[in-house]
């Protein structure tokens, strides 16, 4: 330590020295030095500190007097590596200026920066003899370089952040566009956006396949767009868009397009008016999508319902009708078809002679048109008659493209006609084609989609079982009239002792009475009262006679019912006047219960007759083995409600098994040793086809009561 402070260059010693040299120039440097704002250090040649300014001092709060003679390692911050320092020592034993920037350490152990530039210092002999540096002090600088570098890493750090949100935003967008183009090809889904000053219509991907355009072919413009709209809607769609831009709302409608190709599809559009800030309307933007096959689906759907209405009314049409209005519910029902599905002509054919000849059973024929004519078939339709013949059904939506070469025939007679679209669907009846339901269009061609025609095909087979019904229920009630008039001769065969003893008494009397009117007038002057007596005795035997004859005769007529309004109680005493000439009914006490003031009942008096005869001899014979004065029968008759009447026949006999009580109303089925078991049966079949009910029961204490309900005649009902 000595040895540097002996080396070392006092400040004060050295400002002496100057003074006592007399440089004023010299002088003025030192003071410089002194005042500099830099920091000025000189070092020896071993780098031993010689001297420092003040603002060394107020730097690195090192005084004087503790940095000289010691090296500058002394403010060593460890902030360089090795090579740092070795590069700048190597440089300046190389003579050469040293300058760069130096992070050095204070003694309070802050750091601080210096921007240094360090020179070497010679003699006149050239030696290397000091190292003088003036640094000044960066460290503000460098604050502020470091806060400006870290504001632009941090700049940068959001810039890249950003740039990738921004960059994934833009890969979003772009799928999305994709997910949205890909979306509205699927939903057949289009947008658009019209510039209502320029004119000119932006449309998306999808309108353009939507509309079958291409950006090239289009001219962008709403002109451009009307053009593609069908004809008949081109008003409709003009009305709405100027009526959304009058009152600034949306609109919202259906409409159809035509493509370039002429196919016809059917678009929803619904758009809002954009308005400035004015409310002057400036943009119009919109959505377009094909809702062709929707409104397809919608169709069939409604035809659909339509058609299971039309079944439900034809269903009901035909239950519980007279035989007599079945031809005229089946013109009604083809009507209906008709009118369901928008054609001319519906007929229904029936094949004849095997399957070379089809006749029409109904048809129905709109106003204005040519009724169907039977020799239609098979001659002037051979190919067509041949096809249904063999089970085939016929489907002509345009009569011209669709029939084939071999059916010139054919084509040449429905052109001539005018027909435009035809189908004809055979109906097989036991496995064989026996029907055939036949649908004619002659204003439009029209398409017969499969399922149309299986809808067709079941309500075809629905006309063919009703006209199977109607002919299997006259040829039963042909039969059940030969049975039911077998079984009014067998009756009357049984009472013919009884009628001819109740006609002969008539004819006795009358007999007798003019005998006795030859001996009066024979006597010469004949007691004129007494002869008119006779003859009045006679006129009355002779209707009475008359009277059972006519009786005789109603029931043994073989001939179809004739349902008129007829007074149930009335026939019940016909009937009655009859059987109680049976002689097991002379000895039955009849007691008539007949409500009066009854109305009328729509029926056959014969057939309602043999009902009452039999189950009132069905009375008489259950109590053929009742002791006397127990056998007895009521007939009554009664209002059962405001559509019906009620007429019951209960006996007093021995009744009937309840196990057995279920069948007696089966054919065959009989209690009687000698019985066919027809009767009942027969009953049963005439009062339901009188639209009536018959039934039995056991009474309480014995005997049976059968029962049967008729209605009351149309007009007469309360």
């Amino acid at each position: 330590m000595a040895e540097k402070k002996d080396t070392a260059v006092q400040a004060p010693a050295a400002k002496r020295e100057l003074g006592e040299a007399g440089s004023e120039e010299i002088r003025k440097l030192y003071m410089a030095v002194e005042h500099s704002p830099a920091t000025i250090i000189i070092t020896d040649a071993e780098g031993s500190i010689q001297y420092v300014n003040p603002k060394f001092t107020e730097l690195t709060g090192y005084r004087a007097e503790e940095a000289l003679g010691r090296n500058p390692r002394l403010l060593k911050s460890g902030h360089h590596p090795p090579e740092f320092y070795s590069d700048l020592w190597n440089t300046l034993r190389k003579g050469k200026e040293w300058r760069g920037e130096i992070c050095n350490l204070k003694k309070n152990g802050d750091l601080y920066w210096e921007d240094a530039s360090i020179s070497p210092v010679r003699d006149e002999g050239g030696n290397l003899t000091h190292f003088v540096a003036v640094k000044e002090d960066i460290t503000r600088r460098k604050k502020d370089e470091e806060e400006l570098r870290r504001m632009r890493d941090e700049l940068e750090k959001r810039v890249a952040e950003r740039t990738e949100e921004l960059s994934g935003a833009v890969r979003q967008l772009r799928r999305s566009e994709s997910s949205l183009a890909e979306a509205q090809r699927i939903a057949h889904l289009g947008n658009w956006d019209l510039d209502l000053r320029a004119n000119s219509l932006y449309w998306s991907d999808e309108s353009y396949r939507i509309f079958g355009l291409k950006p090239r072919e289009f001219g962008a413009t709403y002109e451009a767009f009307l053009n593609t709209v069908h004809p008949d809607d081109r008003e409709h769609v003009k009305e709405a868009v100027n009526r959304a831009l009058r009152a600034n709302e949306p609109y919202n409608i259906d409409h159809r397009i035509v493509l370039p190709d002429g196919t016809v599809r059917v678009v929803h559009e619904q758009a809002e008016v954009l308005c400035d800030a004015s409310g002057q309307a400036v943009r119009m933007v919109g959505t377009v999508q094909d809702i062709t096959e929707r409104k397809q689906i919608e169709k069939e759907r409604e035809e659909r319902l339509r058609f299971e209405q039309l079944l439900s009314e034809l269903s009901a049409m035909f239950v519980n009708i007279p035989i007599k209005q079945i031809d005229t519910e089946i013109e009604g029902g083809l009507q209906k078809t008709g009118e369901f599905l928008g054609v001319e002509r519906v007929t229904l054919l029936e094949f004849t002679e095997g399957v070379s000849t089809l006749q029409p059973v109904a048809s129905f024929t709109a106003s204005g048109f040519e009724p169907y004519r039977s020799s239609d078939f098979p001659h002037s339709m051979p190919w067509i008659a041949a096809q249904v013949g063999k089970g085939e059904q016929v489907v002509l939506n345009r009569i011209l493209d669709d029939l084939p070469p071999e059916a010139s025939t054919d084509t040449a007679y429905l052109h001539s006609i005018g027909l435009r679209s035809k189908v004809l669907i055979p109906i097989k009846v036991g496995g064989n084609v026996e029907f055939a339901i036949s649908l004619s269009s002659f204003r439009r061609e029209r398409r017969w989609p499969d399922e149309l025609v299986k809808r067709m095909r079941l309500l075809g087979e629905i006309f063919v079982n009703i006209i199977i019904r109607k002919r299997a229920t006259i040829k039963a009630r042909s039969l059940g009239e030969e049975l039911a008039h077998v079984a009014r001769v067998t009756t009357l065969g049984e009472l013919a002792g009884a009628l001819a003893h109740e006609i002969n008494q008539p004819l006795a009397a009358i007999l007798s009475n003019a005998q006795a009117a030859r001996r009066f007038l024979a006597a010469g002057e004949p007691d004129m009262e007494e002869l008119a007596e006779i003859l009045k005795d006679i006129a009355e035997d002779t209707e009475r006679a008359s009277a059972v004859i006519k009786n005789l005769r109603r029931m043994m007529k073989k001939e179809e019912g004739e349902f008129l309004p007829l007074a149930i109680n009335e026939v019940a005493h016909e009937v009655v006047s009859l059987v109680k000439r049976d002689p097991v009914g002379h000895r039955v006490d009849i007691s008539l219960q007949l409500e009066d003031d009854l109305p009328p009942v729509l029926g056959d008096r014969v057939q309602l007759q043999q009902v009452l005869m039999n189950l009132i001899r069905n009375g008489f014979e259950a109590m053929m083995y009742q002791e006397e004065g127990t056998r007895e029968l009521v007939l009554r008759s009664r209002r059962q409600d405001e559509r019906h009447l009620r007429v019951e026949v209960q006996d007093a006999g021995i009744g009937i098994e309840e196990a057995k009580l279920g069948r007696i109303f089966d054919p065959f089925f009989t209690t009687k040793s000698e019985g066919m078991g027809m009767g009942l049966s027969v009953n049963r079949t005439i009062i339901e086809a009188h639209g009536g009910r018959l039934w039995a029961r056991n009474n309480p204490e014995y005997g049976m009561t059968f029962s049967f309900t008729l209605p009351i005649s149309e007009g007469e009902k309360a």
